[in-house]
């Protein structure tokens, strides 16, 4: 670093703590054993503090900030049809409803299938 600072943009530093005896509980260094400890030892061999923050913290941003998430895929749509008018509706929770083997798309055909006391319908 000292003599070729111009690499300092390509690395990047982190603690990789992945098991439990790396756990500081467990006598590892744990997750702050790069501030507290690696970071002395690189300032004791002369890397700025504009250095060591480049490392740990701009470099992994820079490294981070290309990432764009993916389009949401489309969600599919089952529709059912209704008992009563033989519409096809998109099943949104709430908004239909079933009764035995009966499906109605809202309020207005089991309102109107109740009146006739869910009697069996016609074949078609």
């Amino acid at each position: 670093m000292k003599t070729k600072p111009q690499y300092s943009s390509q690395i990047l530093l982190s603690t990789n703590v992945h098991q439990r005896i790396q756990y500081r509980r467990y006598g590892g260094g744990g997750y702050t054993y790069l501030f507290e400890y690696f970071k002395h030892r690189l300032l004791r061999q002369g890397i700025s503090e504009a250095q060591w923050d480049q490392i740990v913290r701009t470099n992994v941003v820079d490294l981070l900030a290309w990432y764009v998430p993916p389009e949401a895929p489309p969600i599919p749509k089952n529709y059912l049809q209704c008992s009563i008018c033989e519409k096809y509706f998109e099943p949104i929770e709430g908004e239909y409803f079933t009764k035995f083997t009966f499906i109605y798309c809202g309020t207005k055909c089991l309102r109107r299938h109740s009146r006739q006391k869910f009697a069996p319908l016609p074949p078609k």
